[in-house]
């Protein structure tokens, strides 16, 4: 909550009118729309962390903000928006002072990873 939702549309392929063709078509734009949503939303937070470096960490609400989603996209079965989040984290781990390191990140994290993830699961 309170976070950046990088997370696939729920949209209504058929839009109501209903070929499964027509669906199909669109369920692929919109499956595409998406992915490449995901590469920018993952790129522009690679970015911040190359230009704000450690002051992005030390901030704490901006890095929680796009740290759980970025570690959700890793999974993502797109590997477009996988690796677009994969490249964002290594540069949060570059230029944030974690030494370049996902490990270092995430312990330093923990916390806050665990308490979002189990705020997830309440909310399921």
């Amino acid at each position: 909550a309170g976070g950046v939702d990088m997370g696939w549309q729920d949209v209504d392929a058929t839009h109501g009118h209903g070929t499964s063709e027509k669906a199909s078509r669109l369920s692929a734009q919109t499956l595409g729309q998406n992915a490449l949503l995901a590469r920018a939303l993952a790129e522009c937070c690679g970015a911040a962390a190359r230009a704000l470096g450690p002051r992005l960490s030390a901030s704490g609400r901006l890095l929680r903000c796009v740290l759980l989603p970025l570690l959700e996209r890793l999974a993502d079965p797109c590997p477009l928006a996988a690796q677009s989040a994969g490249i964002a984290l290594d540069s949060v781990c570059t230029h944030c002072g974690y030494g370049g390191s996902l490990r270092n990140l995430l312990n330093a994290n923990a916390d806050y990873v665990v308490d979002a993830l189990c705020g997830q699961l309440r909310d399921l």
